[in-house]
């Protein structure tokens, strides 16, 4: 998911298949619309909405090298859209995708070299920590509530993944199959996807029984936000016409400046 506290404009991003299907969740209501489909590959780290909800910014590789978009491209379009207002070419997926200060956009590149595995997704490790989490030398961490806290950890072997675990009353409980989680303070829900699935459990009080974690059975009672394994692939046309407009770069997108964001 593609976030921030300071907008209710949330992109959710799921696989289903190799395919990508993105939709729009306005996080103070429970109501959840459908975006596109894309058969491309979304590198859903390197996206990033900005502060007042308008637009996103996206990763994507479809290996058509010989067309405008050089098989690679960031684009920046109207949440959950993927149609394209303004589209940055790449050529090849070493780096890429935009983050956002306020309305402005910024890119980082990777650099060569030895790297932490932070440094894999610079624009995902600055929207965790925009979003509340605290940097430790294993991953990241966030407080859900004066007893328990959320741990998530980045991995860039075998496949840039992360994973998560609980932690609180000096024990650790490892959240299996998590593909994603984040602690929503301003909707008062912990929010996880797995296996297609983006569901969202109430954040207990600090009285919470650590036995009712340690077994799961407060997360059982877990609400469905949305369910997309038993989804199919269909052509979406997005609702806004704009051209694209091309912005040849080099490889390095910081400090890039468009004359006017739509």
């Amino acid at each position: 998911m593609v976030w921030r506290p300071s907008t209710t404009t949330s992109v959710v991003i799921l696989k289903a298949g190799k395919r990508f299907c993105t939709f729009l969740w306005q996080r103070d209501g429970s109501r959840i619309e459908q975006g596109q489909w894309c058969k491309h590959k979304l590198y859903v780290r390197r996206c990033d909405v900005t502060a007042d909800g308008r637009l996103w910014a996206y990763f994507a590789l479809d290996g058509h090298w010989d067309r405008q978009s050089k098989g690679a491209f960031t684009v920046v379009a109207r949440p959950p859209f993927l149609k394209a207002v303004v589209l940055f070419p790449k050529g090849n997926t070493w780096g890429g995708g935009l983050g956002f200060v306020s309305s402005s956009p910024f890119g980082i590149r990777e650099r060569g070299g030895q790297r932490h595995p932070f440094d894999m997704w610079p624009i995902y490790a600055s929207r965790l920590q925009r979003c509340g989490w605290d940097k430790t030398s294993d991953g990241f961490i966030k407080q859900i509530s004066r007893r328990w806290t959320l741990e998530k950890r980045l991995h860039s072997q075998p496949r840039m993944k992360e994973s998560h675990a609980l932690l609180g009353d000096g024990a650790r409980h490892e959240l299996e199959n998590w593909e994603w989680a984040d602690v929503m303070h301003d909707v008062g829900k912990l929010v996880w996807s797995q296996g297609g699935i983006l569901r969202a459990v109430d954040i207990p009080f600090d009285g919470s029984p650590v036995a009712s974690w340690r077994s799961n059975s407060t997360l059982s009672q877990h609400t469905v936000l949305l369910d997309t394994t038993e989804m199919d692939f269909e052509r979406r046309v997005a609702p806004y016409t704009d051209e694209t407009i091309f912005v040849e770069t080099d490889d390095d997108l910081s400090c890039i400046e468009v004359p006017a964001w739509p």
